[in-house]
């Protein structure tokens, strides 16, 4: 066996000296323990490449070569990377046997000893073996072996014994130092891995926390990546879902089979694709709608075994944008069946920002319109200008939030003739400084109306020329309300004004004499029971004087509702005073004439007795004279 100087510690400078490299002295390991040394390190080589879990595959390499090699303990140490160029070791991974067993050695006194010494005395890059000085009592031999990482020097791989004559000779150094790059190399490789896993974690937190669904099918449209979205969605784990497929959790088969042969298209054509809308219904019914993006997974021999997507949930949007569309339809549906012509007109940019007129407009198809706001200034009749543009402006400037305002005015047809329109316009919105950036503007066309009206007021005018030559009093009666109205012509004829009386039907019964009041109403009520047409009646009304006018009265019930029941009446007053008063003094003087005519009768019936006395009486005086 060979023998090593011990590293002792002098006084003079406190330092341990280098351990001595040179000796010659026999190995302590036979030809069968370098072989089985060989066959621990080709086993720690193979745990080190195939094991997956780092610290199994550490400590199952370590004890193998701590078991083929007679160590007392192994362990790896690496430079503090925090304490930077002063080379300060700490331990990585160590193990040491316990009752027969080889544990994970945590914090080994003794061994971290011995690395401070190699870490101040020792270049770290090459490999040494030696005996050290004692330290708590006890000597060690031991063997280091530099790792290296990524190009440089990582740590070291420390083997000690706690016997000092048990050294390994240089054959056998040489076979276990092999051992140091292939770690180094694994620590390096776990180093990447672990890098890569926690991206990959980091990653997966990041899609998992998007609340857009991301997923990954392959050929067979089975699930290789989900999110939780995705997964909360169809009602169950990101775990349970990976490596299902559509056909797991969705309804339609069609649909199934369309979006697979949709994913086979863009793996084999190597294009993405935007899907702008598609709806997914799940196994109880529910619909979805996705809006989605799906791009091949390209591999490095160009070929695609797997689509990625991202897919929006639009079905509240989607749904909302369907309200919103029937919300409309019905809306242009209403606005078809309004006879008015309505335009959205921008206040500052003097243009038509909507017009629903669909057909033509004054006789000019609505394609010809190139600015229909100049249009429409071009075609206003030009004494209605100043009151359709100019004092509009003024006017929609300072209306009220919800004030309508009304005009009319003509607009000229193609054809020439002047049409007239009614205009109802309010603000539709306002800039932040209050003043109005677009009014809304009903238009209707009433050029018949117009010329009934003027009709009407024409007609008008000659009944009330008419009525008021003829001293005719015209009445109109709300019977739901009791309201009634009178003209003036009404009031006059009992002397009054007509600020004089009350617009209500007591107005009139308070006037009419008391002994006529009865026979009128029932004449009214006939007429009410559509027992007669009209009704007429005379009677007697209180004048302003005192005095007692006869009055004619005529009307008729002009409105029933649907029950059959009178809403409205109106008639007309005729002041038949003087021809009842003549109709009165001829009764009287008939009435005389009568009482003269029976006078007579009577004398001429007492003539005729006296008569008929006279001729017995003479008769009976001759019959004597005759016998």
């Amino acid at each position: 066996m060979q023998q090593y100087k011990q590293l002792s510690t002098t006084p003079e400078s406190g330092k341990n000296p280098p351990p001595d490299f040179n000796q010659n002295d026999e190995s302590a390991l036979s030809l069968n323990s370098a072989l089985l040394l060989q066959q621990a390190t080709n086993e720690a080589l193979s745990c080190l490449l195939n094991e997956s879990n780092p610290a199994i595959a550490l400590l199952t390499a370590l004890t193998a070569l701590a078991e083929a090699g007679k160590c007392s303990e192994v362990h790896i140490f690496e430079i503090d990377p925090a304490v930077g160029s002063s080379n300060k070791l700490q331990l990585f991974f160590g193990i040491k046997k316990e009752s027969q067993n080889w544990v994970r050695s945590e914090n080994d006194p003794l061994s971290c000893h011995l690395a401070e010494q190699l870490q101040r005395e020792l270049d770290l890059g090459k490999r040494a073996s030696g005996k050290t000085a004692p330290f708590a009592g006890q000597s060690l031999s031991f063997l280091w072996l530099p790792v290296v990482v990524a190009e440089r020097v990582w740590g070291g791989l420390l083997f000690t014994y706690e016997k000092p004559e048990e050294v390994w000779g240089e054959d056998e150094e040489q076979i276990i130092a092999i051992m140091a790059p292939t770690l180094g190399n694994y620590i390096e490789r776990t180093r990447r891995e672990r890098k890569l896993t926690n991206k990959q974690d980091y990653l997966h937190k990041i899609i998992d926390l998007n609340p857009s669904f991301i997923f990954a099918r392959n050929r067979e449209g089975q699930f290789t990546l989900v999110n939780q979205s995705l997964a909360k969605a169809y009602g169950t784990t990101a775990d349970e879902l990976l490596h299902k497929k559509d056909a797991d959790f969705l309804l339609n088969a069609e649909e199934i089979a369309r979006i697979q042969e949709e994913d086979l298209a863009i793996m084999n054509s190597l294009q993405a694709k935007f899907v702008p809308i598609q709806e997914i219904v799940d196994l109880k019914g529910n619909k979805r709608y996705l809006q989605i993006i799906k791009s091949p997974v390209v591999r490095e021999n160009g070929k695609a075994d797997e689509v990625l997507g991202v897919a929006v949930d639009i079905t509240e949007e989607h749904k909302a944008r369907q309200k919103a569309e029937k919300e409309q339809q019905f809306k242009e549906s209403v606005i078809a069946t309004i006879p008015d012509h309505i335009v959205i007109v921008d206040k500052e940019n003097r243009k038509a920002d909507y017009f629903n007129a669909k057909g033509a407009f004054l006789g000019y198809k609505f394609s010809e319109l190139n600015d229909p706001y100049i249009f429409f200034k071009q075609r206003i009749h030009p004494n209605d200008f100043d009151l359709a543009v100019n004092q509009f402006q003024k006017r929609i400037e300072c209306a009220a939030a919800e004030e309508i305002l009304e005009t009319t005015y003509r607009m000229q047809h193609k054809n020439g003739e002047w049409l007239w329109f009614y205009e109802r316009s309010k603000v539709f919105s306002r800039h932040t400084d209050g003043k109005v950036k677009e009014y809304l503007i009903f238009l209707q066309e009433i050029t018949e109306k117009k010329w009934a009206e003027e009709a009407l007021k024409e007609s008008e005018q000659r009944l009330e020329m008419a009525i008021s030559g003829a001293s005719l009093g015209i009445w109109d009666w709300d019977i739901s309300t009791g309201k009634a109205t009178y003209n003036e012509e009404w009031a006059n004829l009992l002397g009054l004004g007509l600020e004089e009386i009350e617009p209500k039907l007591e107005t009139f019964t308070s006037l009419v004499h008391p002994e006529d009041i009865t026979r009128a109403w029932d004449k009214i009520q006939e007429h009410i029971q559509k027992k007669t047409e009209f009704f007429e009646v005379e009677f007697r009304m209180k004048t302003k004087s005192g005095d007692w006018k006869w009055i004619y009265d005529r009307g008729r019930v002009v409105q029933w509702d649907e029950n059959g029941l009178p809403l409205r009446a109106s008639g007309t007053h005729m002041d038949i005073d003087e021809r009842k008063k003549a109709e009165m003094g001829l009764a009287e003087k008939f009435k005389e004439l009568d009482e003269k005519n029976r006078e007579l009768r009577r004398y001429i019936d007492s003539n005729m007795q006296l008569e008929n006395f006279a001729y017995i009486a003479s008769h009976d005086l001759k019959e004597p004279l005759r016998t």
